[in-house]
């Protein structure tokens, strides 16, 4: 028999380490799957991941720009039916799709791992995209205080809606807040936070060519502030370098992705996923590439 493939769809996708952990994950458990990255137009999705399934694919893992198409073409479970945005896609034996949303509870697994509360924590997150949309709700749920900002003020009033939508009254009283910071205002409010998010693609390398901008100016910041990127490609973005001259302690999307892809593994595989292994493999790999680059 021919191995179970999988993947990650995206555009651009090639920069992707999923590939790396995913199949180092299935070595280790001994399973019969494959996986690589697709690049697919935004137009064609529903198309693409239609072919993808109907030609024996286990699962998918979906990233930008094509979260919230995912969405509308799969039957959504769990946080993904609270916030309209799917990050992994799985077939089943029927042929119908599924869709669930893991990118908020990796981002709470990462801050965990790197010892970062964020119970009562002030934290801006920038961007309104479905990861923003996914950790916000995480965010609140763990309960910190959020303040979310995005260049389309619409597109943040619909995330505040949404994040509160999926959150009793009660809920929202014993755990965590959300409000919405304006765009033009996002550095002096960063500047009166514990944590900030950068949740946008904002500093990621596209086509080998860095991104050297930045989503928030942090010549303010004290040096309190840990300031996390999402962004894992490069694995130090320009934000994080300029805030760690700032004094302050920076994370990036490494983590994140390691818990995000271990909670989709497991959703395809229905097997518990060697976080470890997959971490390893992902490490291995960088220090192949900084070898080769020297």
């Amino acid at each position: 028999m021919s191995p179970i493939k999988a993947g990650v769809i995206g555009h651009p996708v090639a920069h992707s380490l999923s590939p790396v952990m995913h199949n180092a994950a299935y070595e280790h458990l001994g399973l019969d799957w494959n996986y690589q990255a697709i690049d697919i137009e935004p137009g064609d999705v529903v198309t693409r991941v239609n072919e993808l399934f109907a030609n024996g694919y286990g699962g998918l893992n979906v990233t930008m720009p094509h979260k919230d198409v995912a969405y509308t073409m799969s039957t959504a479970h769990g946080a993904a039916s609270r916030l309209c945005t799917v990050n992994t896609l799985v077939s089943d034996s029927q042929g119908s799709i599924h869709g669930y949303s893991t990118d908020g509870d990796g981002f709470v697994a990462s801050m965990k791992e790197n010892k970062i509360d964020v119970i009562g924590k002030r934290i801006l997150v920038i961007g309104a995209g479905g990861a923003s949309r996914s950790i916000c709700d995480a965010l609140v749920h763990a309960g910190a205080q959020v303040f979310v900002t995005a260049r389309k003020l619409d597109q943040a009033l619909d995330l505040v809606e949404v994040v509160m939508a999926s959150t009793t009254n009660s809920e929202m009283l014993s755990r965590g807040s959300i409000d919405i910071v304006e765009f033009s205002q996002r550095s002096d409010a960063a500047c009166e936070c514990d944590i900030v998010v950068n949740a946008t693609p904002v500093g990621m390398t596209r086509d080998g060519s860095p991104d050297m901008s930045v989503p928030i100016d942090v010549s303010g910041f004290s040096g309190e502030e840990v300031v996390v990127d999402t962004v894992y490609y490069p694995i130090e973005t320009e934000l994080l370098r300029l805030a760690k001259e700032q004094g302050c302690r920076t994370v990036n999307g490494l983590g994140m992705l390691i818990h995000q892809g271990a909670l989709s593994f497991t959703l395809m595989t229905e097997q518990a996923a060697p976080i470890d292994v997959m971490r390893k493999a992902i490490h291995d790999h960088l220090a192949d590439i900084s070898e080769v680059s020297q």
